[in-house]
């Protein structure tokens, strides 16, 4: 009798471990995904940049400058915005909480050059189409980590007040640098002579 109780309790162990080892398996594979993701958003950006930097080059290098501190980190996600059956499929932007609503707005700018260069030039787009992507965002990531020591401007407010003053000291974000974010208007809005 003991032996079977044994036995089971190993078996639910075992279960239990495999269960457990599943689970972070997924949240490991979903983070590198979203991670991945991040990383395609800002090279396509910096893309972005290159592709333009001979229309305005000093918004252009300023822009430039603005993603280099930023780096990967400082990219927002996406997430599927349309129902699994649904095709084709559609993306939302997921906003950072602790990242200035400018920079969100000029990132936003910034994703509509895209493309900018070959309709100039009239050529058409090589491969696959990317989704439709929603740039309103409805969620914020509350699990992302903020950058810290960026100039203050770049911070949400609301985001900044949130925290203590000791937090802030502690995070640099009690820094008074700033550094102007730059503004862009989208692509197609301006009419050209």
């Amino acid at each position: 009798m003991a032996l079977k109780e044994l036995e089971a309790q190993s078996k639910a162990a075992a279960e239990t471990a495999t269960a457990q080892l599943a689970a972070k398996t997924k949240h490991r594979e979903d983070k590198d995904r979203r991670d991945h993701r991040k990383k395609r958003t800002h090279e396509r950006r910096r893309r972005i940049v290159r592709e333009n930097l001979d229309k305005d080059p000093e918004v252009w290098n300023r822009i430039n400058v603005l993603l280099t501190r930023l780096d990967v980190g400082g990219m927002s996600g996406d997430e599927t915005d349309s129902p699994i059956s649904i095709s084709p499929k559609r993306v939302r932007r997921v906003n950072l909480p602790w990242r200035s609503h400018a920079i969100s707005q000029l990132f936003n700018a910034v994703e509509s050059y895209e493309g900018a260069a070959r309709a100039e030039c009239l050529a058409a787009a090589i491969g696959n189409h990317r989704f439709a992507r929603e740039f309103a965002s409805l969620k914020e990531d509350q699990n992302s980590k903020p950058l810290f020591r960026l100039p203050r401007n770049w911070y949400n407010d609301q985001w900044v007040q949130s925290m203590s003053s000791s937090t802030q000291q502690l995070c640099g974000l009690d820094t008074t640098e700033v550094v102007e974010i730059p503004t862009l208007p989208h692509y197609g809005s301006t009419i050209c002579d």
